[in-house]
């Protein structure tokens, strides 16, 4: 049995590059662990599991605190360290952290979203043809994206956040497309 399912594994990894197996392996992972996390948010099956078992613990121990186990020392002293442990072990059910982004994270991630975009597709090969102008050109973006959504916390909120959110990155593109028709003047004239 154990070789067969050997070769069922390996057989799932056959005309797989190494980039790709890596994938293969990772995303499997991710799967399970958040099929695992959201069962468990869903169903609170372990947290009642525990529950349960520390349930069944208390009415044990609480039938040998009726047999006068205080007259044996060595039992009483099992008894007390269990019930101490019994007692000290939190049983709490799984929480999601909830995550509400401030202002100032919005402002950032506005600021530098276009720029992303840009080094996404940078790094989809879209731009440039040798692998050392790629890696220039994402980590490039990577830092003017940081930056711009460092300006976009600094400036003051507009009215409303909602103008702040979709003004600045349309002030960049705005400001690109104005420089690259500039540039395309210069060259033309």
């Amino acid at each position: 049995m154990w070789k067969e399912l050997v070769k069922f594994f390996t057989s799932l990894f056959e005309g797989l590059d190494l980039r790709r197996r890596w994938s293969l392996i990772v995303g499997t992972v991710i799967v399970a662990v958040l099929v695992t996390v959201v069962f468990e948010y869903c169903t609170a099956w372990n947290y009642y599991r525990s529950l349960e078992n520390k349930v069944s613990f208390l009415k044990e121990l609480h039938a040998l605190a009726k047999d006068d186990i205080a007259a044996s020392p060595e039992l009483f002293r099992i008894y007390r360290e269990t019930a101490g442990e019994v007692g000290a072990r939190r049983v709490r059910p799984l929480t999601l952290p909830t995550f509400t982004p401030s202002v100032t994270s919005r402002k950032f991630v506005s600021g530098s979203l276009f720029w992303l975009v840009m080094m996404f597709a940078a790094l989809r090969g879209t731009f440039g043809q040798e692998t050392s102008i790629k890696v220039i050109g994402v980590v490039f973006m990577g830092v003017v994206a940081l930056l711009f959504g460092c300006l976009g916390t600094l400036i003051p909120t507009i009215c409303n956040p909602l103008v702040n959110y979709l003004g600045f990155p349309i002030v960049q593109i705005r400001t690109l497309w104005l420089l690259g028709r500039g540039t395309k003047k210069a060259r033309d004239s």
